[in-house]
């Protein structure tokens, strides 16, 4: 069976470690967290010192990090994936990254004797722990098929999308409707609870949305605030940030992206994407 190597144990990458591990793949991780290498090398994990020597241990690399700069000093830094990567071996990207950022990584893997992957999460921690966790998967066809027994094993489904910077692109889009549709639905929350209304009678006229997003605002107005990074906040500026330059008119989410600027500035609490946004609009709240 194929080595994996993580680099990126974090609240995505402990979990997805832990789903190779169940299903018997050999694992190695790396990360600056020294803490979460000793908890996951208990679970039967090989730690690494270094991106590199990850590396030149595994089969296939995951990357499993935060922004751009950190994943691309991760890969191509002294010391990086890119070093210590085997000829043949693939680089399977999953960080929440930006569409040049990807296409960047993977030229420079692939000029050096490597195949590299584009894979794009869809769902949070726990969605891992109960295998429900979704992939978005691009790249040369064969080389993601080769890869599909990883993805199952740590997730349900992967979903192949087309040519390297796909994954990536589409994983933005989504953010951009999420991002969307959440900052409208407060904005009307706060304009029926300025003006009186009830926050259970505003949840009754969009329960007919689904159950997903009423069972979040109760949460949510329960005072259920769950901090998480806002990767939301993160992709929907990269999508924003890509429209510029290619010169599309993006004014709704252009001012989406303005709101979420504005509730990052009020996040001291670091709270997570929609509960956020929530709190900004309920301190524009105006009691009749």
């Amino acid at each position: 069976m194929v080595t994996v190597g993580l680099v990126g144990i974090g609240e995505m990458g402990a979990p997805m470690a832990r789903n190779l591990l169940k299903g018997g793949y050999p694992v190695q991780v790396f990360d600056i967290d020294q803490k979460q290498m000793d908890i996951l090398s208990q679970a039967g994990a090989r730690k690494s010192v270094s991106a590199k020597d990850l590396a030149s241990q595994s089969d296939v690399v995951m990357t499993v990090l935060t922004y751009p700069k950190v994943v691309e000093e991760a890969v191509l830094g002294e010391g990086g994936v890119i070093a210590g990567l085997k000829k043949g071996a693939i680089l399977i990207e999953c960080s929440s990254i930006d569409h040049e950022t990807s296409i960047r990584l993977a030229q420079k893997v692939e000029g050096g004797g490597g195949r590299y992957v584009e894979a794009a999460l869809r769902g949070r921690p726990y969605t891992i722990e109960s295998k429900e966790l979704g992939f978005l998967t691009a790249g040369k066809r064969e080389t993601v098929q080769e890869c599909e027994p990883i993805f199952t094993t740590i997730g349900n489904k992967a979903t192949y999308v087309g040519d390297l910077g796909a994954a990536k692109l589409l994983k933005i889009a989504g953010a951009m409707l999420n991002a969307t549709e959440t900052a409208v639905t407060y904005e009307v929350l706060a304009w029926c609870m300025s003006n009186g209304i009830t926050k259970d009678g505003f949840l009754e006229i969009i329960s007919s949305r689904g159950p997903r997003r009423v069972n979040q605002l109760k949460e949510i107005l329960d005072g259920r605030l769950e901090t998480s990074p806002s990767w939301v906040a993160k992709d929907l500026y990269h999508g924003v940030e890509l429209a510029g330059a290619k010169e599309i008119p993006t004014p709704i989410l252009s001012t989406v992206n303005a709101v979420s600027n504005m509730a990052k500035l009020q996040n001291k609490e670091g709270y997570r994407f929609s509960e956020m946004l929530w709190r900004y609009y309920e301190g524009t709240l105006k009691k009749p």
